[in-house]
């Protein structure tokens, strides 16, 4: 993401910059915004759904209707390595792979190792968002919903573990990136479209007005 950033910029980019992530792709944007703190190019950020506790996230699939969700997802994810890897010469224990029944297993058999960890617990620990909200230093929407499947309440973060740059909207239901607000089954209303643009125009305006006071201090200080 950083370096993808970097090249829009290079590349001659002077607008605004937003980005939204959903569910994994919403915690790799809150780290990437803690990490990176007041130096992103970014001016506003929404992230939607994201497990911010990689351990919570992993456990709450092994139990109730989540199990369903881990089932037909890790038959996709096995697919995808039979699809891009060859047994024989892939940089992982390809038969643990196919052997692996939850998140973790496979994390620990497969994503861990691709990426340079040591195993699942290391990857969780170091990639989980939760530890970076406080450093977050542009307008971000954290929205999150209590009955999301991949999580439990317990990964919703409390006011002391975010920044004041961030504001968490949890509500009752909504699932993983469901949000539905109204309609009907076959015609359903939507609430998550409306209120992330809602927040990144307000984001870009407050960005635009800061922008201009700064401007506006440094012709003070020239003239003076």
């Amino acid at each position: 993401m950083r370096y993808f950033l970097e090249q829009l910029r290079t590349r001659g980019h002077e607008g605004p910059m937003m980005a939204v992530g959903y569910s994994l792709g919403g915690n790799v944007l809150l780290k990437y915004l803690g990490e990176n703190g007041a130096s992103t190019p970014l001016d506003v950020a929404v992230a939607v759904s994201a497990p911010l506790d990689l351990h919570d996230s992993a456990r709450a699939l092994t139990s109730g209707f989540s199990k369903i969700y881990q089932y037909y997802l890790l038959k996709r994810m096995k697919k995808a390595v039979t699809r891009k890897f060859d047994q024989y010469t892939a940089a992982f224990d390809w038969h643990r792979s196919m052997k692996a029944r939850t998140f973790a297993e496979f994390d620990d058999a497969v994503t861990a190792p691709l990426h340079g960890f040591s195993g699942k617990d290391e990857y969780y620990d170091r990639c989980s968002a939760v530890a970076y909200l406080s450093n977050i230093q542009r307008p971000t929407l954290i929205i999150n919903a209590l009955d999301d499947p991949f999580m439990t309440p317990a990964t919703i973060p409390d006011a002391s573990k975010l920044s004041d740059s961030v504001q968490l909207e949890v509500s009752e239901h909504g699932g993983h990136v469901g949000f539905v607000s109204g309609g009907t089954p076959w015609h359903p209303e939507y609430y998550l479209p409306e209120r992330i643009i809602d927040f990144l125009e307000a984001g870009i305006a407050e960005s635009d007005n800061t922008a201009g006071r700064c401007r506006e201090c440094k012709k003070q200080k020239e003239k003076s």
